[in-house]
């Protein structure tokens, strides 16, 4: 049996953002808003992803793409950041601040 040693850091943040990158866009999303969906992830991969999951997150938790698109609840939390500046992530939630300003939190899925 091949055992793999962890990914460091940002190796493993490069892993996600690509996995994100490789996403084609279903076909139930505008090009658009898919886009925007997947910027969001690839930027919460790049700088959060570790960060995340040394406080629990699972990755699918964090970069699970359902299909349909639509499937909140099965949807990771990465894809819900679109064009918002991530500013924290706790161990229950991801706080995130939207263009206009507002703040909103990005709960775990429960169970």
């Amino acid at each position: 049996m091949l055992i793999r040693a962890p990914l460091r850091p940002q190796a493993l943040n490069r892993h996600f953002a690509n996995e994100v990158a490789s996403r084609a866009c279903p076909p139930d999303v505008a090009p658009d808003c898919f886009e925007r969906a997947r910027l969001g992830a690839q930027r919460f991969a790049m700088n959060w992803a570790e960060i995340a999951m040394s406080k629990g997150w699972a990755s699918d938790e964090l970069f699970n793409c359902p299909e349909p698109f639509a499937n909140l609840s099965a949807m990771g939390a990465a894809w819900c950041v679109n064009d918002a500046v991530v500013l924290a992530v706790e161990t229950d939630a991801i706080l995130i601040q939207a263009p206009g300003g507002s703040r909103h939190r990005i709960y775990r899925r429960g169970g």
